[in-house]
């Protein structure tokens, strides 16, 4: 085992799932794979927003500015869950909702990850359906373990 993958957002309901993510990769020795999700449509407002600062200033800001801004606001939340002790690495990808079960599953085998922790949501009082479409998605094609913390708000959308 020598990564693990998290999927979270940066924000207070996430926090656990992270923590427990960070706890295995401590016991296990994996470096951890921390990954978030941009949409299209605030890729594209970022990226209109920093064009015009660009014209204001005379230059040039491209698609690795966006991400590397979003990147480092993610590791400003880990960063003081994970610890020390723990060697991570963040990833902002950006995808439409419908895409982020292939792109986790994507980015996990690209490092070599073997472990998946994502944060899901109750979609039904009657348990006609436990998960949202990407968490079953994940646990449905994911060659791994795949560790879904629930509650009633959460990633899956």
């Amino acid at each position: 085992m020598d990564h693990a993958l998290v999927v979270v957002e940066p924000t207070d309901a996430f926090e656990s799932l992270v923590r427990e993510a960070a706890a295995y990769a401590r016991g296990s020795g994996a470096e951890l794979l921390v990954l978030s999700f941009i949409s299209p449509e605030t890729f594209e407002e970022d990226a209109e927003t920093l064009g015009t600062i660009g014209n204001v200033e005379n230059v040039s800001y491209g698609e690795n500015t966006i991400l590397q801004g979003h990147r480092s606001s993610l590791q400003q939340f880990v960063d003081p869950l994970i610890g020390d002790d723990v060697a991570y690495e963040c990833h902002v990808a950006v995808a439409e909702p419908d895409d982020r079960a292939d792109e986790i599953i994507d980015t996990a085998d690209s490092a070599g990850s073997d472990h998946v922790f994502v944060h899901g949501r109750r979609r039904s009082p009657t348990g006609k359906a436990l998960f949202g479409d990407m968490t079953q998605r994940l646990l449905l094609n994911f060659d791994g373990l795949v560790t879904v913390s629930m509650t009633e708000e959460g990633y899956d959308r």
